[in-house]
């Protein structure tokens, strides 16, 4: 009761700003009003009701995300590996296991979330926990933050032979 005390005494910077608005309560709000309209409005030729498009949309989601766990080639395909197997610079460069992964391409959700900073430091991304809920802004900044340091840099550096990085593997 206390805390309820102290949102209300604070309600004018606490709640009515719209800065202090988390953006997952958006999404939350959203789908829950949505499932507990009373009605089922049609718009134009769409009159599938909402509860099986839940229900695809849940199987749908639950065959994407187990498709790569079942096929693990589909989770982190080394496209341009299998074409040149034989050469080192396209292994070094565009290897997912071990290499730079400069053209990464994935089926698993999983991996997008890990590629987008889930399990990276603390991170606009760790901490709304969803890449959707997070805005543009921050995955551009995210994407040539990494495409920089992991892809050019590093990648000039290993190919250079600075501090010896060719005798380590690059990828691990």
């Amino acid at each position: 009761m206390l805390g309820y005390g102290l949102a209300g005494i604070c309600r004018r910077w606490l709640v009515y700003p719209t800065d202090m608005m988390w953006p997952s309560q958006l999404q939350t709000s959203a789908f829950l009003n949505t499932m507990h309209r009373d009605r089922n409005v049609p718009a134009g030729r769409w009159t599938i009701s909402r509860y099986r498009l839940f229900f695809i949309s849940m199987a749908c989601m639950f065959a994407y995300d187990i498709v790569p766990h079942l096929v693990p080639f589909l989770a982190q395909p080394n496209i341009l590996p299998m074409i040149w197997p034989s050469s080192k610079i396209v292994n070094t460069l565009f290897g997912v296991t071990n290499g730079l992964a400069l053209l990464p391409f994935t089926f698993s959700y999983q991996t997008v979330i890990t590629f987008l900073g889930r399990m990276r430091p603390l991170t606009v991304l760790t901490i709304s926990g969803s890449p959707q809920l997070v805005p543009a802004a921050a995955h551009v900044n995210i994407f040539v933050g990494m495409a920089f340091w992991f892809w050019i840099v590093a990648g000039i550096m290993y190919l250079k032979n600075h501090w010896w990085s060719q005798y380590f593997t690059i990828g691990k």
